[in-house]
């Protein structure tokens, strides 16, 4: 394996979002597509938007969404903008 290969292996990222933050719980860790997809709709981009941006599907970046927002305990794009904000995830 290459360091390019390496270096861009997708893996979870796992420091706080594994447990405990405060009172938050979290479900899981947040892969690194769910937090470019996160850093997107922060920046006000549309489904339609990501998927071109990250060359996916809208259904495709839909599916992340739906898990990310279970894994922050959010029901919408509001409220996972917010509590990653609560959690320093966009800085």
């Amino acid at each position: 394996m290459t360091t390019f290969e390496a270096e861009n292996q997708k893996q979870p990222i796992t420091t706080i979002l594994d447990g405990y933050h405060g009172d938050i719980i979290l479900t899981g860790p947040l892969s690194q597509r769910e937090l470019e997809i996160l850093h997107l709709i922060a920046a006000g981009c549309r489904n339609r938007e990501i998927a071109e941006r990250l060359s996916l599907a809208p259904s495709t970046v839909k599916w992340y969404c739906r898990h990310m927002y279970q894994k922050l305990d959010v029901l919408s794009r509001t409220q996972a903008i917010a509590r990653a904000r609560e959690l320093n995830l966009l800085s």
